[in-house]
């Protein structure tokens, strides 16, 4: 589920990686679309409840994506 995702900090070891490759505002928070071949649609969406989150991670940005227990 993109609640239970997250992008992970510098450090922590990511379950997966991918690119940015596409943000979508929902109001309270913004999903990130993140581009990656092991998903069956090629990508991970990633919720954020962070406003800075559309400059932090900008398309074309590689990220890594961690799971929260």
């Amino acid at each position: 589920r993109p609640e239970q995702l997250r992008i992970a900090e510098p450090g922590e070891v990511p379950v997966c990686e991918g690119v940015v490759v596409a943000h979508a505002f929902q109001g309270a928070h913004l999903d990130l679309h993140i581009e990656n071949a092991a998903a069956i649609s090629g990508r991970i969406i990633v919720r954020q409840a962070n406003p800075e989150a559309l400059s932090r991670w900008l398309a074309g940005a590689r990220v890594g994506v961690a799971c929260s227990a």
